[in-house]
């Protein structure tokens, strides 16, 4: 494993150089793909390299953008926290192009609930800077996720802004858009629409400045367009599906406080209680302890038998 790990290495490491020394890239296209592909692939420093090499080459194969995207998107649901931070803090590179801001600021969003320190800290600083970058594509106005105001320059220029109709549909957040040719598709995307906006009186909370999902309580969304990006989320149906089979332990109430299961304080307190007072199990003998019980014994017998013997030879004499 550890050998094939560094052969994909080794194999990045010379698309790379292949690429820098190249005068066209756009004839090595190829190159850039396999690099876009090795993020699928089960290497950790080959993931991380070829992060690198996504955010070093991408403005030289627009064509490929889309794609290049989706693999930085991919990287960021990985389990290993340096992957993660690594496309996290790699995403201000790829915000430089406008119409993919309000999708990086959509995703970076939902990583603010993250649990570990160091990687929220990342997401907070390529939030600011891409705040920095273009204010209005990023959908935070004047307001950070606390709704302090951003001390940020405004940019005002035209050629910055990316009108929301204006993006590009294939960016990769995992949504099935309906094609207009089609009448059935059309129908589905309705449908959808229709369903996401009865799930959205559901299930989503204003609190203050941001929108929570009672039934993803780590979820926090700035905008309502990541609130329908969650919606439409494999995470928010598998809470959905929990809930229907009676097996979602956490949610938010109607106050944007977590709950837990139904259980009163006292039904809570009495388990505690008789958890406290369960007699633990007596722990098995280990071999040490059998020979000492062992060898006390046949010294005592030992003593006993000279006893014996003593008294015996007594009564004969």
């Amino acid at each position: 494993m550890a050998d094939a790990d560094a052969a994909e290495v080794e194999r990045l490491y010379e698309l790379g150089e292949r690429l820098s020394s190249a005068k066209d890239k756009s004839q090595h296209a190829a190159d850039y793909e396999a690099i876009i592909s090795a993020v699928k692939g089960k290497s950790v420093k080959a993931k991380q390299l070829a992060a690198q090499l996504i955010l070093r080459f991408f403005r030289s194969f627009p064509a490929l953008a889309t794609r290049a995207m989706e693999a930085m998107f991919d990287l960021v649901d990985m389990e290993e926290l340096a992957t993660r931070i690594q496309a996290i803090c790699g995403f201000p590179l790829l915000a430089k192009d406008a119409e993919f801001v309000s999708k990086i600021a959509d995703i970076l969003g939902q990583l603010l609930a993250s649990e570990e320190n160091v990687e929220r800290d990342a997401v907070h600083k390529a939030l600011m800077s891409l705040v920095r970058q273009d204010v209005k594509s990023s959908g935070y106005q004047s307001e950070d996720s606390s709704g302090n105001d951003v001390d940020g320059p405004l940019v005002d220029s035209d050629e910055h802004i990316s009108p929301r109709h204006e993006e590009d549909p294939d960016i990769s957040l995992p949504i099935k858009r309906a094609s207009s040719g089609n009448v059935d598709s059309t129908k589905d995307a309705a449908n959808m629409d229709d369903a996401l906006e009865v799930d959205f009186n559901k299930y989503i909370l204003k609190c203050k400045s941001v929108y929570k999902c009672k039934l993803c309580p780590r979820i926090i969304c700035l905008n309502e367009e990541m609130v329908r990006v969650h919606l439409k989320s494999k995470r928010h149906g598998r809470s959905k599906k929990l809930l229907g089979e009676g097996r979602l332990k956490l949610m938010l109430n109607s106050d944007g406080e977590l709950e837990e299961e139904q259980e009163t304080h006292a039904e809570r307190h009495a388990r505690i209680v008789a958890l406290a007072q369960q007699v633990q199990k007596p722990k098995k003998d280990s071999g040490r302890q059998r020979q000492n019980r062992r060898r006390k014994k046949r010294s005592q017998n030992h003593v006993e038998k000279k006893t014996s013997d003593k008294k015996r030879r007594k009564i004969e004499k």
